[in-house]
C-alpha cells in the first residue's frame, strides 16, 4: 500500500543560531509539513522466483607460493558469483587482498568483489551468463594487496603491493532446473 503525500517546506523564516557555550551553537528550525494528497495505492504483482545454478568444485590450485581455492560459483539471470578462499601473501594481513578474476568467455561488464570472512571473497559478474552451461574456467590474474583506507593518513596515497598468479579452476556448472 502506498500514499501519495505532499511536502510543504517549513516557512521561509530563516534559522536562528544561538550560542550556547563557549564554543556551541544551536540553531531552531521549522519542521517541514506532510499532508497525503491521494491513496492509498494498491499494487498487486508476482515476481517469478529462477533458483541459482550452483558448481561447487572444490578446487584448490597453488600460484607464487599461495593456496587458494574455488569453492563454489553461483549463477542467476542478473549475477554470476564466485566464492574465493586464500590466506593473505607471507601473512601480509595487514593489508587487503583484491583477487583480479575473469570467467573464460564472459565480458568484463560491471563487476564487484567484498570479502566476507576467513579470507573468502565473493566476486560478482553483472553478465548475462545464466543460459551457459558445461565446462566452465575461471582465473584469477592476480592478486592486489591494498592498505586499508581507515589505516591511510589524509592525502597519502594507498600502498600497493601485486602478486602474479595465474590461478586456474576448470568444472563443470550444471545445467539449469527445468
Amino acid at each position: 500500500m502506498m500514499n501519495l503525500l505532499a511536502i510543504t517546506p517549513p516557512s521561509s523564516t530563516p534559522p536562528v543560531a544561538k550560542q550556547t557555550g563557549p564554543s556551541s551553537w544551536a540553531v531552531e528550525v521549522q519542521p517541514a509539513h506532510e499532508e497525503q494528497v491521494g491513496g492509498p495505492f494498491n499494487f498487486s504483482f508476482s515476481v517469478p522466483f529462477i533458483p541459482a545454478r550452483v558448481a561447487q568444485p572444490d578446487q584448490t590450485v597453488t600460484a607464487s607460493g599461495v593456496a587458494m581455492a574455488l569453492e563454489r560459483l553461483s549463477v542467476t539471470p542478473s549475477e554470476t558469483r564466485v566464492f574465493l578462499r586464500y590466506d593473505p601473501p607471507n601473512g601480509q594481513t595487514e593489508l587487503d587482498w583484491y583477487p583480479i578474476v575473469e570467467i573464460e568467455g564472459a565480458m568484463q561488464s560491471v563487476q564487484g568483489s567484498r570479502k566476507l570472512s576467513d579470507n573468502t571473497w565473493s566476486y560478482s559478474f553483472f553478465a548475462p551468463l545464466y543460459d551457459r552451461q558445461g565446462e566452465w574456467t575461471v582465473t584469477v590474474k592476480e592478486l592486489v594487496g591494498m592498505e586499508p583506507v581507515p589505516k591511510m593518513q589524509p592525502g597519502e596515497q594507498p600502498k600497493q603491493v601485486r602478486l602474479a598468479g595465474p590461478w586456474v579452476f576448470h568444472f563443470t556448472v550444471p545445467p539449469a532446473a527445468k
